[in-house]
């Protein structure tokens, strides 16, 4: 996902201001643990893992609309639902891949010799 911004601020999730929120609600011992856990998979989401987590916090504690008002009006347009769901999926790869139960789509039999999608292009799974 794009770090760009538009008239109503950053397009994703800003982590330093939720980080601030999450403490600023109580939750500073979650968010010290989402901002320093070490991410280790081949995939270069650790960021967008990290937003996963935020989401996920915010949704369980009923703090997300309230973050969306004030540091994230983004949140809120269609963009904004699609990226959250976007974080909640990567974050559940993660754990998927934490769990061992992670494949890359190329290593499934299902997927074998079919073509794959790889950011907005298609190339061959081979």
């Amino acid at each position: 996902m794009s770090e760009e911004a538009t008239a109503l601020g950053p397009t994703a999730l800003p982590l330093k201001s939720a980080y601030v929120f999450g403490a600023e609600h109580g939750l500073q011992a979650e968010v010290n643990e989402i901002r320093s856990m070490e991410i280790g998979w081949d995939l270069s989401y650790t960021s967008n893992v990290r937003r996963g987590y935020i989401v996920d916090l915010f949704e369980k504690h009923k703090f997300l609309e309230e973050f969306k008002a004030t540091h994230w009006a983004n949140g809120n347009t269609p963009k904004g639902i699609s990226v959250q769901a976007h974080y909640l999926h990567i974050k559940q790869r993660y754990e998927d891949f934490l769990e061992g139960g992670f494949k890359f789509r190329s290593e499934h039999p299902r997927w074998a010799g079919r073509s794959r999608v790889v950011g907005w292009r298609i190339r061959d799974a081979g």
